[in-house]
């Protein structure tokens, strides 16, 4: 065959090149979509190991509270905690270098040094902030800044991290407070869920891009069919169509792949701007290296040609050429085997996790499991929709309803991938939002009459036996340290009462004969709006769950033998300066605190600050995409079958069928896969999401009833389908009518 030939196959008329234009920018999207989901996945996990120093040396960390010496003198201790400003989360770590600074202190990447007392090293973003937000708020914390932290040490661009040089004997008080070895970590903290989580998720969206890059690949098959048996009839062997073809779709998956490499870089600062887990990317992760490009150039390449040829050999025109298609073999009951097998495995596992068996590589067989649900969906679907058909075209009404029922259950595999995009989507998306929902009902704070106020800010006392006022010889001290009473303690805080926008400061207390909840005086409860209930007890008892989501409903309680200072709460006008100030006037002062004072609004969410956070921010990400791919695979698909049939539509068309008996046509040929098939597929993809959370926490996390955000991606999901079928109406009425119907 002369090479000549195939440049000629290959141009064509107008139509021909829309085709190659069409499988070019198809294959441009599905690469570029490709590459940055890779590049989302490699950014999870630079993020992940850039931060792993915030572990202290993760399993090998020593409390100094295990020490039964304390920490010894050339040792770093250390103390990572959480502290606020207005509504944004700082990660905190208070850090005590020994004396001098010996060589072989354990340093803190991207940072020269530890800072010494009284100093602080931030990230670019909380430096900003500080220096923008007023003393009294947030900068009065740390003391004076030292240095800035490398990017190298951040998870995100918007990370609010500080390292506060912070005096020794009191952080080695604190039982959160480790002898550190060395500043380093496991990534995932140790744990592979969250990795393999990313990777399902991953996995998941690109079923409906190689599903659009399918699609696109496969456009004017019948035109190809028709010259490819016109070679035949002038001499060429079966070999020479096959090579035809692999050339020509090698060709434009080519030039499609190379520029969805371009495609991918161009928006690779856009896709930073998504916010995982708080914080934005860094542009530099999301860009995959050029062996990866080079790989997914390659790989799609080569899948195409390999593809195009077996198509070609699979409807192999002879040398008197195939008028017309041919039915399709009827699609058999195994197809439905392969889901079956693929959740039954799921199931499986997760059970066996949740009873206490452990299951060996049970995360990878719940990775196969999903994979194997995921195509045998796709392969139960042809025989699904057959299946239907075959009870509906007897009871067909109307023209466009035989017409459509008999093109379905002549042709059922052509008719799902059609829709097969929209089908894996909705799998997609309920799997997403199965799992996004374990975090459905812990978001919402109860602001009614019967909780304290959300602005309420609680700081607990250090509860060591040690004094509770360590040795700090600011104003009210000394009075604190000759006894750790209430009332010393109360002094101590005094100055808190005179920061702008405090209401009342209370302490509240321990007792061995209250019922586990904090001892408030009468007038403690008062000053701090609470209902104070009947009868002459000179103190109320409110239940410790009233610091997160409990409501303050106090009891009365008799004067108790002993009270152990615990909490200090303080009421504020609820503006966020005020509580700003309020929780610097506190960190600063005299009294030893566990931690950093947290309102109560950010003890109720302190759950959610979780790796089930960031799964369900991903979801929305990839419902979005799933969805928006598969509806553009879908405007391709039925665009494509269109054109194929336009030869029987168009004659249809002569004879005085009406075009809008050809607009139902389209309509019910989408209509009857995707119903047949979606309604099972989001009970599925609830089921999958429930042995992903299960299985992989042991049973600790389960679903529950989605976010309403869901029931809006359905409905998002079936407007963009029949917009995607209504957006063919145009083509299918120039390429059927009059003057472009053509007779052999």
């Amino acid at each position: 065959m002369n090479p000549a030939v195939i440049p000629l196959v290959a141009a064509g008329g107008r139509g021909d090149r829309a085709r190659l234009l069409g499988m070019v920018a198809g294959v441009m999207v599905g690469v570029a979509l490709f590459l940055l989901l890779w590049g989302a996945y490699q950014a999870l996990q630079l993020r992940e190991e850039r931060t792993a120093w915030l572990q202290f040396g993760g399993v090998d960390a020593t409390y100094v509270a295990d020490l039964e010496s304390g920490p010894a003198a050339d040792a770093v201790v250390a103390r990572l905690g959480t502290d606020h400003v207005a509504d944004a989360a700082i990660q905190r770590v208070d850090v005590s270098a020994p004396t001098g600074d010996p060589a072989g202190t354990p340093q803190i990447p991207g940072l020269d040094g530890l800072p010494p007392v009284g100093a602080y090293a931030a990230s670019p973003a909380l430096a900003a902030l500080i220096a923008s937000t007023p003393r009294d708020e947030l900068g009065d914390r740390f003391g004076e800044q030292v240095g800035i932290l490398d990017a190298g040490s951040l998870p995100t661009p918007d990370a609010l991290v500080v390292v506060v040089g912070t005096d020794r004997d009191a952080l080695v008080t604190d039982p959160a407070a480790i002898q550190v070895a060395s500043f380093t970590g496991q990534p995932y903290g140790g744990s592979t869920n969250y990795q393999i989580v990313a990777l399902i998720g991953s996995i998941a969206l690109l079923f409906p891009v190689l599903l659009l890059v399918s699609i696109v690949t496969d456009l004017g098959a019948a035109q190809r069919r028709d010259r490819l048996s016109t070679l035949r009839l002038i001499g060429a062997t079966r070999g020479d169509v096959a090579r035809i073809s692999a050339v020509e779709t090698g060709v434009t998956s080519l030039v499609g792949a190379l520029a969805g490499v371009a495609l991918a870089r161009l928006l690779v600062p856009l896709a930073a701007q998504l916010r995982i887990d708080g914080g934005r990317f860094f542009a530099a992760d999301l860009v995959a290296s050029p062996l990866t490009a080079v790989v997914a150039v390659a790989v799609t390449v080569a899948a195409s040609m390999a593809v195009a040829v077996a198509r070609v050999r699979r409807s192999d025109p002879g040398p008197l050429g195939a008028s017309r298609p041919s039915a399709e073999t009827v699609p058999r009951a195994w197809r439905l085997a392969p889901v079956g097998l693929g959740v039954t495995g799921m199931v499986a596992v997760t059970v066996a996790e949740i009873s206490g068996v452990r299951v060996p590589y049970s995360a990878a067989l719940l990775i196969a499991g999903f994979v194997i649900t995921s195509v045998g969906l796709l392969a139960a679907g042809p025989y699904l929709t057959w299946l239907v058909t075959r009870g509906a075209a007897g009871r067909a009404r109307d023209a466009s309803g035989l017409i459509a029922m008999s093109r379905i259950s002549r042709a059922p595999r052509a008719t799902f991938r059609s829709v097969g995009g929209l089908v894996i989507a909705v799998f997609m998306v309920s799997v997403f939002a199965g799992a996004a929902s374990t975090a459905v009902g812990q978001a919402g704070l109860v602001t009614d009459d019967d909780h304290l106020p959300p602005s309420t800010l609680f700081a607990d006392l250090d509860q060591t036996g040690s004094d509770p006022v360590g040795t700090d010889p600011s104003p009210g001290a000394e009075e604190a340290r000759a006894g750790s009473t209430p009332a010393a303690i109360r002094s101590a805080v005094d100055p808190v009462t005179r920061v702008a926008g405090v209401e009342h400061v209370a302490v509240a207390s321990w007792s061995s004969e209250s019922m586990g909840g904090l001892l408030l005086t009468r007038d403690d409860a008062a000053g701090l709006g609470l209902t104070l209930p009947a009868g002459d007890d000179p103190f109320v008892e409110l239940g410790i769950a009233a610091k997160s989501d409990g409501p303050a409903a106090l009891t009365a309680a008799p004067a108790p033998g002993v009270l152990t200072p615990a909490v200090v709460i303080v009421a504020t006008d609820g503006t966020t300066g005020a509580v700003d100030r309020a929780r610097t006037a506190l960190d600063t002062g005299p009294v030893v605190l566990w931690g950093h004072p947290v309102t109560r609004a950010e003890n109720a969410g302190s759950s959610l600050r979780t790796m089930v956070e960031s799964f369900a921010a991903m979801a929305n990400v990839g419902m979005g995409i799933a969805t928006l791919v598969a509806a553009a695979s879908l405007t391709v698909a039925t665009t494509a079958g269109v054109l194929d049939r336009r030869r029987p539509l168009g004659l249809l068309r002569l004879t005085g069928m009406p075009v809008a008996t050809l607009r139902r046509i389209l309509l019910r040929e989408a209509a009857v896969p995707l119903v047949t098939v979606t309604a099972g597929t989001v009970g599925l993809g609830f089921v999958v999401a429930w042995t992903i959370l299960a299985g992989l926490t042991g049973g600790a996390r389960t679903i529950s009833w989605p976010d309403p955000s869901y029931l809006v991606v359905l409905a998002v999901s079936v407007a963009l389908a029949v917009a995607s079928v209504v957006a063919t109406f145009p083509t299918a009425e120039r390429s059927t009518g009059t003057g472009s119907t053509r007779f052999e």
